[in-house]
């Protein structure tokens, strides 16, 4: 599982980035984040729900993983 967090969250493993593009399709939104180490884009899709944090575009941005998750962010 991802979850993004702004600035001033607490997570456990995490990657910073800037979030360079977004798309919004009915209950998912989907985020290009441009990792701060890294000219590779992470496509990161999230789960619209009541109280998530909503980004946009150019938004300083922190993605963290869970142990159990199947892609490793290095």
């Amino acid at each position: 599982m991802l979850n993004l967090f702004a600035e001033g969250q607490v997570a456990e493993r995490e990657a910073q980035g800037i979030i360079k593009g977004l798309t919004c399709f009915g209950s998912m939104t989907y985020y290009d984040m441009k990792r701060n180490s890294a000219e590779a884009v992470l496509h990161i899709s999230v789960r619209n729900t009541i109280g998530m944090l909503q980004l946009n575009a150019d938004d300083a941005v922190r993605v963290e993983w869970s142990v159990e998750s199947l892609v490793v962010l290095s």
